[in-house]
Order: C-alpha cells, then structure tokens, then sequence
C-alpha cells in the first residue's frame, strides 16, 4: 500500500476525467480562466515523451543534478508531470522512494510502480498533502506557460520541503535564440517573430516567459541556499559541432516542429485572436527557418537546497 494518502487532490486516472476543451483542432484542459496554454493531447503526449529524453540526454543520462542521497531520500513530488514518465522513471530506479507527480491533465498510465502515484491537482493552487508530510525533493520542468506567481510557488515548495530537501527546476525562456555566428545576420527570423508573439501574448495572460531569468533571487528571498544556476543551449537541427549536440539538435528540432503550431494554437489563437489558418501558415515558416537556420532554445535548471535549520 502507498504509505500517504490524499484527499484535497483527486487521484487520477485515465476514466474519471473528461475536463477538456478544444480549439483549432487541439485538445486542452478545460477551464473557465486556462493556467496553462499547450495541449493535452496525444500529439502533445509524444511530445512531453520526447522533450524528457532530450532533457535526459543532457543531462548524461541522469533524471536530475540535485545532490540527492537516494539512501535517505523517502518521498519525491514532481509538479506539472505531464505524461508521467519522470515520475516512473525515478520509481522504477529507486523502488524504496515514494514518488508523487502532480498535473492538471490526467494523461497519465494507469500501469506504474507501486511506489508510484499521480494526482490532478493545479499547481497554482494550495499544496495540501494529508497529515502535512513533507518531501525530500521537489522536481519541476517546462512550467514557463502555466505559472504566473513564481514567488508563490517557490514558498510552496518551501513550506513542503524537509529541512534539508531540495529543489530543482528546468525552464525555457522566450523568444529563441540565434547562435552567435548568426547575430550579425539582419534577416527576418519567422522563429524568433514566433517566440516574441508568445512572450507578448503570455504577457497578456500574465505570465512572464523570461520569468527563471529572476529564480536566483526568488530563491535567496525565500531562504534557499546553495543555490546553483546550469545554462543550457539545446541546437533546433544539427548544426552544431558533436556528436550530442548533434543529437540533441535532432530531438529539438522534432520538438519544435510540434510544439510550434500547439502553442500557437493555445497562446496565440487563445490570446490573440489568431485564426486557425493563421496559425498554420506561420507554423510552416518557422518550421522552414528551423531547419535552415543556426538557432538554439535556452534552457536553465535552477537547484537549491532548504537550509536544515530552517
């Protein structure tokens, strides 16, 4: 049996939600006010699968760079699980670790490790675990689109924290990037146009898609120590020297190439009005600069700890 229970998160599972809502053709989790603007479809899905193994590889295999003593580490919470595949990792890996993952969208398996369990619940609001049991590690990815109070999330993780737990993030920032060979070139970048249109309509619906830009601070505010910032810079396509960066190119680039038109038909179709057929010719001329040109997406993971006296 699963040694905690909860009750102000319903347990997933793949029979007891139908919460959508669809626009252009893509599935998203239905709400009055969204929290987040991606899809939640089966697209999506082989996405969120993807974009793990892409974070994986960068990270040499490893599902996190959070000093965690896996000897002493009891229970994991991962925030915004997406498909789950983190979670099931970490829990096949170390099957005396209770492993919890958290979304909004119930697209998880409904076949995982014992150790192992999912719940629909909405990150932006109140963390409520039974009996107050705390975690040793808070893990989160990619919650750029879906947070607007990042000062908030921070003090829940810190409120659900051990003294002594860490916590580690992965974000992306928008627009993209050019690589530094490419600065010079005054061309039209259709990515680059893409990336300030939902930074602008993300500001719309107020998020702030540069917002890990201030973690350091946010988490010295809330009292976070040894605090460490990892820079990252993922290539779109294989023009980048090495044989990982190669890799890694490819992966990101079939990313993009479905995330593009998901997130323009969420943010931009959402927030700006943006017809269907708006978002696709677009989608097709970032995908062409995509594959020609030298951009990369930035990516950042933040790690700190709660100090053990706190």
């Amino acid at each position: 049996m699963y040694p905690y229970n909860t009750h102000s998160i319903t347990e997933s599972s793949s029979s007891n939600d139908d919460s959508h809502r669809h626009l252009n053709g893509r599935r998203f989790h239905a709400s009055a006010s969204p929290a987040y603007y991606l899809p939640n479809d089966d697209l999506e899905a082989a996405r969120l699968d993807l974009q793990h193994y892409t974070w994986k590889l960068s990270l040499n295999g490893h599902l996190s760079i959070a000093p965690i003593d896996p000897t002493t580490t009891q229970r994991v919470l991962d925030i915004g699980t997406g498909t789950g595949i983190w979670c099931i990792e970490v829990a096949k890996a170390h099957p005396g670790v209770g492993v919890i993952g958290t979304d909004l969208s119930v697209i998880q398996p409904e076949t995982k490790p014992g150790n192992c369990k999912f719940l629909q619940a909405d990150a932006e609001e109140e963390w409520v675990f039974d009996e107050g049991k705390k975690f040793d590690f808070v893990h989160s990815r990619m919650l750029t689109m879906g947070t607007h109070d990042w000062r908030r999330y921070f003090a829940q993780c810190w409120e659900n924290l051990h003294p002594g737990g860490w916590i580690q993030t992965g974000e992306t920032q928008f627009p993209q990037r050019r690589a530094e060979e490419e600065e010079d070139d005054q061309r039209p970048s259709a990515l680059l146009q893409w990336g300030q249109h939902c930074y602008d309509a993300a500001a719309q619906a107020g998020i702030d898609a540069r917002a890990s830009e201030g973690f350091e601070d946010l988490l010295r505010a809330q009292g976070f120590v040894n605090i460490s910032k990892y820079e990252l810079q993922w290539p779109i396509g294989t023009w980048a020297v090495g044989r990982k960066a190669k890799v890694i190119g490819r992966l990101t680039l079939e990313n993009m190439g479905k995330a593009v038109p998901g997130i323009g038909t969420g943010l931009l179709g959402g927030k700006l009005g943006w017809r269907r057929e708006q978002v696709e010719e677009f989608s097709e001329r970032v995908k062409v600069d995509m594959e020609r040109g030298r951009n990369f997406v930035p990516m950042v993971i933040h790690v700190a700890q709660k100090p053990f006296e706190a």
